[in-house]
């Protein structure tokens, strides 16, 4: 029999990953700003650690202490897809008690394990050792299939209402990354069908089969980890380092609101980010504040910092002139400085940072 922790490589990636998305799930869900969507991908975050936590319990000898984490994947798994597409919907829009209508297919698997849940945790063990350990293992393929497809579609509705909402707003929200993500869990799914194919071929448990199914949710827990910690395109209203900063400040909700307008019209009417000098010191001088309550301003309201604002409203000036008859005259290079870009590198990275182009591949595509 194995030793109650067997340290190998199922275990030691199952673990790591397990911790990272309970840390991310916990900052999720005890955050203030974004409160309903926050509290929503921090389940997400949540159900994925709870099934990598079965995934080492089944995968040790711990089953025997915690009998009743096993079989907690069978409905965890069907909340997944709506879960995500629940968290961009009310990201976008605003909240609705009908959006808790997507999380009505976890009904079935409920129904259908619940004499299962509510056994004993003696029966639990005797149920995963003749299923897991015996091999008489069976896999009934349509509840699978009904699993896939509810979260392939929940996914796919995401994925509409990330198109549609793209061109909006983009300094607040990473519309490539969203994708990215979306994309990671329809094939991790497309995947987890397959394994599951292969194991209702055969009469015993294949454990690499199995596990492999789950080791897709661990690529996306260390996908999540790697944008959200690592780099600061994803989830930009998930800054924790700004919540901790700005605690101790007094500038009143309302103050916060007329400010953010302020800026918006400021920088709409004057286009001050046309000088290649400006920087967030004027724009504070111009508000007559203090340039650290702009970042606060720009960080709590606008959801933003103040170089993605800038060079997305120089990017936007750019596209304008690019496409503007007027300004055929000048180079590509030309029209960047004129839209307060100080550099060739800066503009190009920053241009298709926003808009997934080159200013070239702009022009071209609309010649």
């Amino acid at each position: 029999m194995r030793s109650l922790i067997e340290v190998d490589f199922w275990f030691i990636i199952f673990s790591f990953t397990f911790l990272q998305g309970l840390l991310l799930s916990i900052s999720f869900l005890t955050q203030k700003q974004n409160k309903i969507p926050s509290k929503i991908f921090g389940a997400l975050l949540f159900i994925i650690s709870l099934i990598l936590a079965e995934t080492i319990v089944r995968h040790t000898n711990l089953y025997l202490r915690f009998p009743h984490m096993i079989g907690v994947g069978f409905v965890a798994y069907y909340l997944i897809g709506p879960l995500y597409y629940f968290y961009f919907k009310t990201t976008l829009q605003a909240p609705k008690w009908s959006n808790l209508l997507s999380l009505a297919p976890v009904i079935l698997p409920i129904w259908r394990r619940g004499s299962f849940y509510f056994s004993s945790g003696s029966d639990k063990i005797s149920s995963y050792e003749v299923a897991f350990i015996k091999g008489k293992f069976g896999i009934t393929l349509a509840p699978e299939f009904f699993n896939v497809s509810v979260n392939i579609f929940f996914i796919i509705l995401a994925i509409r209402l990330i198109k549609k909402f793209e061109q909006q707003n983009t300094s607040q929200y990473n519309w490539k990354w969203a994708k990215i993500l979306s994309y990671s869990f329809i094939v991790f799914w497309l995947l987890y069908l397959q394994a599951i194919v292969i194991l209702s071929f055969g009469d015993i448990y294949s454990i690499t089969v199995g596990y492999a199914r789950n080791l897709g949710l661990a690529v996306i827990i260390i996908i999540i980890s790697y944008h959200l910690i690592y780099t600061s395109e994803a989830f930009k209203f998930l800054d924790l380092g700004s919540l901790k900063k700005y605690k101790k400040s007094k500038m009143r909700q309302e103050e916060l609101d007329s400010y953010a307008i302020k800026i918006n019209s400021l920088l709409a009417d004057q286009k001050p980010y046309l000088d290649n000098e400006f920087n967030q010191a004027r724009l504070a001088e111009s508000l007559g504040i203090t340039s650290n309550k702009v970042s606060q301003i720009l960080t709590e309201q606008m959801q933003t910092n103040f170089y993605d604002l800038i060079n997305k409203l120089r990017t936007e000036e750019m596209q304008s002139m690019l496409l503007n008859p007027e300004y055929k005259n000048l180079t590509i290079m030309g029209i960047g400085f004129s839209a307060g870009f100080n550099s060739k590198t800066s503009m190009t990275r920053n241009f298709k940072k926003i808009t997934g182009q080159t200013p070239s591949e702009f022009l071209k595509g609309h010649s």
